[in-house]
């Protein structure tokens, strides 16, 4: 299991399957440039905290093969944007600006630039484990999924072993087949997001308060 932590941690090891797109693939998943991830940063009105995200993803002990930072932002801070802008002149990351905010749209950028079949999609405010590259590279090589979900912990908040009553926790450390996930620790294989349309820019209403 990999953690990673929300401005604090996050567990990879949960995988949803659609096994039909996977097959076609299966040869991919054993080739080692496979096993590379790419990186995809959705950012927007963030500025120290999405520093403190890429910082940490920089010092991996084994770094992402590339960090996609696909910013919606419209200004930042002036030191947070030459700090940007000199990750991304010195190659550590690829800053892709975007003029209007779009969670979809940001994502589906972020999917045709990567440059690796794994891609894995991280919040702009989340510190990995050293072992969450690792982590969801293995998951796609050994389990029969094109989506794999990682594990979210809030913070102050401890990882899980038992299974809840009322279902899937996203602080559990058990992999499981689950039905839904949330989208701050994921990661897909590129073909098959790619061949499936990519993702829903409709779907506009991700991370507003929920009514009951």
């Amino acid at each position: 299991m990999s953690q990673l932590r929300k401005s604090s941690s996050s567990t990879c090891g949960t995988t949803i399957a659609i096994e039909s797109l996977l097959e076609a693939h299966m040869e991919e998943l054993f080739d080692p440039a496979a096993r590379r991830v790419s990186v995809v940063i959705p950012t927007y009105q963030r500025d120290e905290v999405l520093l403190d995200t890429i910082s940490s993803l920089i010092n991996l002990e084994t770094p992402p093969a590339e960090i996609v930072v696909v910013d919606q932002t419209v200004r930042h801070k002036q030191d947070v944007h030459n700090v940007l802008s000199d990750l991304d002149r010195t190659g550590k990351i690829r800053w892709i600006r975007l003029p209007q905010p779009s969670i979809p749209n940001a994502m589906n950028v972020g999917l045709k630039e990567a440059r690796h079949e794994v891609v894995l999609f991280l919040d702009d405010d989340v510190l990995p484990s050293r072992n969450l590259l690792k982590a969801h590279a293995q998951a796609h090589a050994e389990r029969k999924g094109s989506i794999v979900a990682g594990q979210i912990l809030e913070q102050g908040e401890m990882p899980s072993s038992a299974k809840h009553p009322k279902g899937f926790r996203f602080s559990s450390s058990v992999p499981q087949f689950i039905p839904e996930f949330m989208g701050g620790n994921f990661s897909v294989r590129r073909t098959c997001a790619l061949r499936l349309g990519g993702f829903d820019t409709n779907f506009i209403y991700a991370g507003l308060p929920l009514r009951s």
